[in-house]
């Protein structure tokens, strides 16, 4: 039929119109993926009934995830910690929010932002790092403060002693005060 031709085409356009449009967003899926999979954090986006959309490797090795399951997945089924939870109902009521994760022997540091449009929250944006050695440095730091504060305080004491003691009187006695002395600097030392 003549008369459908003009029709055809134009279906046979916008088909062609459609597939282009079909390979940039696969393109641009594929770029996204590939550089969020290459990241060390873990990147996650869930939508605001706090199912996964997207995620990368990394995030369920910091969640310590061996495997996840085809189709919609819930963001509590990877982990059910009370943190989580307690961070992602800060985040869908529109607040960025952060906690820190204790998976695994490991500390993971989980920032979180809303996504908001047309000024409801839509979802949320989720990125996991891990702490653990930064933990650790912090621990051994504070505990190196403490022992370097007390091994100061038992000499300082003594000295403060020994002049308290030496102010009293003990300095007229010249044996007594030359003994305190000695104390004193091997003290200081």
């Amino acid at each position: 039929y003549p008369e459908l031709a003009p029709l055809l085409l134009r279906l046979q356009k916008q088909n062609e119109m459609i597939a282009g449009q079909m390979a940039k967003l696969r393109q641009a899926q594929n770029e996204f993926a590939e550089i969020t999979n290459h990241m060390r954090e873990g990147f996650l986006v869930i939508d605001d009934k706090e199912e996964v959309l997207s995620y990368n490797k990394s995030a369920l090795t910091l969640l310590d995830v061996t495997d996840i399951e085809e189709g919609p997945q819930h963001i509590l089924s990877l982990n059910r910690s009370e943190s989580l939870r307690e961070t992602l109902d800060k985040v869908l009521a529109g607040e960025s929010a952060e906690c820190l994760l204790e998976i695994a022997e490991r500390k993971v540091r989980l920032l979180a932002n809303p996504v908001i449009d047309s000024g409801r929250v839509q979802g949320a944006v989720l990125l996991l790092r891990d702490t653990t050695e930064q933990e650790e440095r912090e621990k051994l730091r504070r505990e190196f403060t403490a022992n370097v504060s007390h091994e100061l305080k038992t000499p300082l004491t003594s000295i403060k002693g020994f002049v308290e003691t030496l102010k009293a009187g003990a300095i007229e006695d010249p044996k007594i005060a030359h003994k305190f002395l000695d104390i004193i600097e091997i003290e200081s030392d």
